[in-house]
């Protein structure tokens, strides 16, 4: 099969237009309070992540929503940190990348690392906390990005597809038997 790019690095001159799959360095999140009171000045808190734009492009591009969806990423190494010390060892990373890779850990999506685009190994986005910023201030932002890096197709499709499969999930109340349990006649 052919080798195809995971990403594409690309000079910022102010006239790029943003899309889906776009990397965004320090990019500055609102945290809001754990408790909002109506009639109060909410305390807020700006903390800087490195995050991938997951709105669609073609909203970004006709002008159709304010409030850009990102998720955060961490890459290989920050990940693994993270982890509990038992399974931060060269067995649990290998069965923990072979997950990523095969898509059964859903709040977690696996991207392929790309040293001449600046990012120097895999990065892992993470669907469990979504963020939003206003598309003038993520977009002021960039300015300051000497060089822009966005995934390519189909990466940029399958971390999409990837996005939607967890929100779409359904957690039911009593899941199916196993086979033995359904065919073995026990009751």
């Amino acid at each position: 099969m052919k080798n195809y790019p995971w990403f594409e690095k690309i000079r910022n001159n102010n006239s790029v237009n943003l899309i889906q799959g776009e990397i965004v360095l320090d990019c500055p999140i609102i945290t809001p309070p754990a408790i909002l009171k109506e009639g109060t000045q909410p305390d807020v808190k700006v903390t800087t992540f490195n995050v991938i734009v997951m709105s669609q492009s073609c909203d970004l591009e006709n002008g159709k929503i304010e409030i850009v969806l990102v998720c955060p990423y961490s890459s290989w190494s920050e990940a693994i940190k993270t982890l509990p010390e038992s399974q931060q060892s060269i067995k649990a990373c290998e069965k923990y990348w072979d997950k990523l890779k095969k898509g059964t850990e859903p709040a977690n999506h696996l991207i392929n690392g790309s040293k001449p685009d600046g990012l120097n190994e895999p990065i892992i986005v993470n669907f469990q906390n979504v963020f939003g910023i206003h598309i003038s201030a993520l977009n002021e932002h960039l300015k300051n990005q000497k060089n822009r890096v966005r995934l390519l197709p189909p990466y940029r499709e399958h971390l999409s597809q990837a996005f939607a499969r967890y929100f779409m999930r359904v957690g039911l109340p009593q899941s199916l038997p196993s086979y033995s349990e359904q065919f073995s006649g026990k009751k």
